[in-house]
Order: structure tokens, then C-alpha cells, then sequence
């Protein structure tokens, strides 16, 4: 809305204190429920220069600057004695068809309010209202149409009628005429700042990344849970942490398994079963165990953005699932091995050999050659490492696990 506010009032006594025995601030509320609000003294610079008009108790006027301000609207709320308003200033309320924050049957309702009121003082003509198609963008017809009620009542041209906008072209992109200065400045992106940090990192160890990522969580019971269905599969879950659940899906040999593979794929644990040829090491003597660690099958919505807030890499997190899930595999098998296809899923099993002693070896497939790899846009966002040039390289911690 154009032209909400309240005047600046005060009583005829010495020190021109506004007269309101209950409240320090007065302001106008419009039928949103808020509006604007003004101290209770008028600021030093203004009353000592003159430029303020009061007037005696009971002579309270409104006066009404003509500014930009959507969605809101004056309304009558009379306080102290003899408070009324007098000659109400142009109002022009501008609402949006597609606005949660005003809706328009918001806009109609402060606008009728508005004539109701003005209509009182027969001034009934200086309060309009128009909601507009689509958002509140204040969009080219919405500033045509503020121009046309301003040009009116601050210029005094025209009948208030939406004034056209000057098509405007412009400037074409690498246009000469944008030019500052003569030559193109050599300068470096933060991607290369990000690049010459890694590649200048010293060296570290995987105690400095267990600590960039937090540390390790405390390990909690596994509360392990399973059930065997006739195809001879065995559907499980674990708890990894506090509330966390992890389901798993197990594939047990005929015979006495020789040792256990748990397999991480990013597709979840349905897509493992395919991309690892879940048949043929079960018939080779082996027992299979896929798991859905946060962020990937069952679990999904992992957040890479909020887990950078929290100073945890997702592929850290993830492998702390996979962790807990060695130790529940030895069940069924006193050897375990870590399998993992991508970019974060060689990672995950890297990095879980590290956090669980007893894991007896490692696979990992298709992955980061080092982290200097994750700048390839193809590489997905859950695979990075925040902050890697603070942790242990990758080849680091590879030859660490024996890989």
C-alpha cells in the first residue's frame, strides 16, 4: 500500500509528550494485524528546528507521507481522549492474486475497510485498491499503475491512470561500452583458491581427519532385528546411532559361509545386488550383506549442505553405518570384507576399515584417485570431502588399511 502513517501528535503541556497513558509507541494497524510504529518523542534534530506541527489535545491529526508500502492499511483505533482522524491523505493498495504472505482476499478486505472509512469524512475518492495477476513482484503493471497515483497526487498530472513504462534495452552481454577498465584482469576463482589449498596441503594423518569430521560417535547396541523370508533372504535392521535405523538384506550360502561381504552401492541396496553379481558369491561360499547407509536407498535426504554445517562429510557419516554393520555381520561369519562401487562408496569403505579394527579387508571400486578428483563437476556432491586439505590424503589413508 502507498501512504500509511500516523502523525506525529502531541499535548499542549511543556516537554511535547505524546498523550498515551498505556502504550510508548502509537502506530496504525492495517487488517494484517501490524503496521507502522513511531517513538513516543519526536526525534531532538526535528523539534528543535521547528519543522513540527503540534497541536492541542483533542485536535489529533493524521498525516499521511506518500510512501511504498504492500499490504497494509490504516484503520480507526482511537486512543486517550478526543483522538479522531481528519482530512485522510491518498491511499492506494496494491495486493497480488498469488501472495501467502497477503492474500488478496486480505487486499479487498483493507481496501473496503479504507472507503468504509473514508467515506465517513467523504473523502472516499482517495482510497483505492487493485489486485494484480500472478505473484507480489511488484511487476511492470503494478509500477505503472503506483506511477499513475503518484504523478497525480504528488505531481498533479494526469487522472491517476497506470503511466506506461519507456521500454528500456538493455546493454548486450561483453558490450564494449561496459568496459571499466582497458584490459582484463588476471585473477584467480575460488575454485582456484581451493585448488592451490589442496594441493599445498601438509601432511596429516587419519587422526586429523577423524577430528575434522567431529570425531567418532559412540558406539550404541545394535539392537539387531531380523526376518527370514521363504526365498531364503534374511531382511534386517540396526541401530548405527541414536535413532537411526539401517536395513539390511542378507544372502547366506547353503553351507557354513567362509566370510562375509558387506556391500555399499550409491544406489541403494537393491542396486548392489546387480552391479556386485550377489549370486555368484553366494555360490562361491560367501555370505552377502547389503546395507542402505544414510543418504542412499531407504535413507535418503542427507543434506550435504547442513551435514558441511556440522563439519561431517557425508561419506565420513555413511561409513560410520557401515562400521556398525561389520560388527553385526560377524553373525554369520568371523571374516568380513568391505565392498563399494563409486565415487563416495570407496570412500565409505575406506574409511569404515579405519573406524572398525576387525574388518579384514577392503574393496573399493570406481573411485577418487585422490581428492583433487572431486573438481570434476561429474563427480556428485556427496562424494566430496569439506575442508580435504586438512585431512590425510586419500593415498594416505589407503596405504594405512594396506590397499
Amino acid at each position: 500500500m502507498f501512504g500509511t502513517s500516523f502523525a506525529r501528535s502531541t499535548t499542549s503541556k511543556p516537554g511535547l509528550r505524546r498523550h498515551d497513558s498505556r502504550r510508548n509507541h502509537r502506530g496504525l494497524r492495517g487488517w494484517a494485524g501490524h503496521g507502522l510504529r513511531f517513538r513516543r518523542r519526536a526525534p531532538l534534530h526535528l523539534r528543535r528546528s521547528g519543522r513540527l506541527r503540534f497541536e492541542p489535545r483533542g485536535q489529533r491529526q493524521q498525516r499521511v507521507p506518500l510512501q511504498p508500502c504492500a499490504g497494509h492499511a490504516p484503520s480507526r483505533r482511537p486512543r486517550g481522549r478526543g483522538s479522531r482522524i481528519r482530512a485522510p491523505k491518498p491511499v492506494f493498495v496494491i495486493g497480488a492474486q498469488d501472495d501467502p504472505e497477503f492474500p488478496p482476499e486480505g487486499t479487498k478486505r483493507t481496501g473496503e475497510k479504507l472507503k468504509e472509512t473514508y467515506a465517513l469524512l467523504g473523502k472516499e475518492g482517495l482510497s483505492q485498491y487493485r489486485v494484480f495477476d500472478g505473484p507480489h513482484d511488484y511487476n511492470r503493471a503494478m509500477r505503472e499503475a503506483a506511477m499513475g497515483f503518484f504523478d497525480l497526487h504528488l505531481r498533479r498530472r494526469g487522472n491517476g491512470t497506470p503511466v506506461p513504462e519507456p521500454t528500456i534495452q538493455p546493454e548486450p552481454a561483453g558490450s564494449e561500452s561496459l568496459r571499466v577498465v582497458a584490459e582484463e584482469i588476471e585473477g584467480r576463482s575460488m575454485l582456484d583458491l581451493a585448488r592451490e589449498a589442496l594441493a599445498s596441503a601438509p601432511p596429516t594423518t587419519w587422526d586429523d581427519t577423524v577430528a575434522l569430521n567431529g570425531g567418532l560417535p559412540l558406539p550404541v547396541p545394535l539392537d539387531w532385528t531380523e526376518e527370514r523370508s521363504s526365498e531364503g533372504k534374511i531382511y534386517a535392521s540396526f541401530e548405527s546411532e541414536p535413532g537411526l535405523r539401517v536395513p539390511a538384506v542378507i544372502w547366506m550360502p547353503g553351507a557354513q559361509a567362509r566370510a562375509v561381504v558387506v556391500l555399499i552401492s550409491e544406489g541403494g541396496k537393491v542396486r548392489a545386488q546387480q552391479e556386485f553379481d550377489v549370486e555368484r558369491l553366494v555360490q562361491s561360499g560367501l555370505a552377502v550383506m547389503a546395507i542402505d547407509v544414510r543418504g542412499f536407498g531407504e535413507l535418503p535426504g542427507l543434506d550435504a549442505r547442513l551435514m558441511a554445517y556440522l563439519g561431517t562429510a557425508d561419506t565420513f557419516a555413511m561409513a560410520w553405518d557401515t562400521a556398525r554393520a561389520a560388527v553385526a555381520a560377524q553373525r554369520f561369519a568371523n571374516r568380513v570384507v568391505l565392498a563399494g562401487r563409486g565415487t563416495a562408496a570407496s570412500q565409505i569403505v575406506l574409511y569404515a576399515a579405519l573406524m572398525e579394527p576387525t574388518i579384514d579387508r577392503v574393496l573399493g571400486i570406481e573411485g577418487l584417485r585422490g581428492f583433487a578428483d572431486a573438481f570434476d563437476a561429474r563427480v556428485p556432491t556427496y562424494s566430496v570431502m569439506p575442508r580435504a586439505n586438512l585431512s590425510a590424503s586419500l593415498a594416505t589413508l589407503r596405504q594405512k588399511v594396506g590397499g
